[in-house]
């Protein structure tokens, strides 16, 4: 009966080694993933608020034709801006809708090549 046990304890202990080493490992990949992503923050700054704004200009757009956005443009802390031209007026204040705190700054009518220019700021 004893041997029995001894021969139990050892089989859980090798079970609980062979936990603790799996654990280690993943661990030791987590902290590289930490600092594969703090070097990457280091060496592109702001990254995450472009991958935010064109996620949400990619699912917002999906029934917006007629749309060219020609420029993206941002300083660092500052707000965001795109400019482009639509052939419908219409779409731009919906367009603009997409971000929060976005302001429409400007349309041009430009009658010559039947399209509208926008400015929109976030």
């Amino acid at each position: 009966m004893p041997r029995i046990s001894l021969e139990r304890k050892r089989t859980s202990l090798l079970r609980m080694k062979h936990c603790r080493n799996s654990i280690n490992g993943l661990q030791e990949q987590i902290g590289r993933f930490q600092a594969s992503l703090a070097l990457y923050d280091t060496l592109v700054p702001g990254s995450e608020r472009w991958s935010k704004a064109f996620t949400q200009l990619s699912h917002g757009v999906e029934d917006l034709n007629s749309i060219w956005l020609t420029e993206f443009s941002s300083s660092p802390g500052g707000p965001i801006s795109m400019n482009g031209f639509t052939v419908y007026r219409t779409r731009i204040p919906r367009l603009a809708t997409l971000f929060d705190n976005s302001v429409l700054k400007q349309v041009n009518v430009a009658v010559d090549s039947g399209a509208d220019s926008l400015s929109i700021s976030d």
